[in-house]
Parts: structure tokens; C-alpha cells; sequence
């Protein structure tokens, strides 16, 4: 009787090892992806927590105006911080732009030297005349800054305010 070649049952080493590299290309596709979905998300959210502080800079500046506007007219062009609570300062080489949080809310920092967020805010005022109108107006324009991963990043947010009162 002959005896006929045996089978084999299993899988081969070489064939084990295209398998394993085949569902490793995959898996470093799928975490590639991974990694950058948390990158945009992050981007994303400091691209919203930017809009509402340069909304803040610009909503603050309107509250300065309609307590008294005489002052705020009388204001200068030039770069301020203005806070939620109505405190304004001009921007000088000892006072910064830095925001710090705490309490649930982004404000001027205590320690100007160490902010504990990247975010910088500067509202600048520049006094016009509308062309159509003649009327005078301040523009507002509210910047907010960060940088996040070594590269910078920026938000505007620009309004005119009129001495409506």
C-alpha cells in the first residue's frame, strides 16, 4: 500500500507573519487617525474658548461705554485690557496681555510673569469718522492669541461703537 503525503494542518510561519504585518499596517492607520482627531479636537476647543474671550474683550468694552461713555470716548487709540468686570488698563511694557483661569474664568493675571494659559488678549481702539454718516465712532477690535504646539494661532473680533447716548 502506498502511502499518500500527509496534509498539513496549520499555518505557516511566513504566512503567520504576513498576517501579523497586514493587521499592523492597519493598526497604525486606525491610531494615526486617532491621534489626529485629538489634535483637531483640541484645536477646536481653543478655537472656541478664543472667540468667546475676543467676544468678552469686545462685550467689555461696550459695558465701559454705556456706564460712561465721556470717559470712554475720551480714551486714546491705541492697545487695552479690558476685563468682564469693567476694569480697563492700557497696554504698557508692565502690564501684559496674559489671561490666566481660575474659578471657572479666563482673567487678567495676578503674576503677569506666570499665566497659567497661553491665551493673550488686546483690545485696540482706534477713533473714525463713518463716511457715510460723518458721525464718529471708535472701532473695537478684540484679539485673542495662543500658541499650541509651537505654532501660533490667532482670533479677531472687530465692532464699532457709535456715542449713541
Amino acid at each position: 500500500m502506498k502511502s499518500s503525503p500527509q496534509k498539513q494542518l496549520g499555518f505557516s510561519l511566513i504566512e503567520i507573519m504576513v498576517i501579523i504585518s497586514i493587521v499592523l499596517v492597519g493598526m497604525l492607520g486606525v491610531l494615526s487617525l486617532l491621534n489626529q482627531n485629538i489634535q483637531a479636537e483640541s484645536i477646536n476647543k481653543n478655537h472656541f474658548i478664543a472667540y468667546q474671550l475676543a467676544q468678552e474683550g469686545i462685550e467689555s468694552a461696550r459695558a465701559v461705554r454705556d456706564s460712561d461713555a465721556t470717559t470712554f470716548f475720551s480714551l486714546a487709540n491705541g492697545d487695552y485690557l479690558f476685563y468682564f468686570n469693567g476694569v480697563y488698563a492700557p497696554v504698557t511694557s508692565t502690564n501684559q496681555v496674559n489671561l490666566c483661569y481660575a474659578n471657572n474664568l479666563y482673567s487678567g493675571c495676578t503674576d503677569w510673569n506666570n499665566p497659567n494659559t497661553t491665551f493673550k488678549r488686546k483690545v485696540t481702539l482706534s477713533k473714525l469718522t463713518d463716511g457715510t454718516t460723518g458721525f464718529p465712532y471708535t472701532d473695537v477690535l478684540s484679539t485673542v492669541t495662543w500658541t499650541e504646539r509651537t505654532k501660533t494661532y490667532s482670533y479677531s473680533l472687530d465692532t464699532h461703537l457709535y456715542a449713541w447716548q
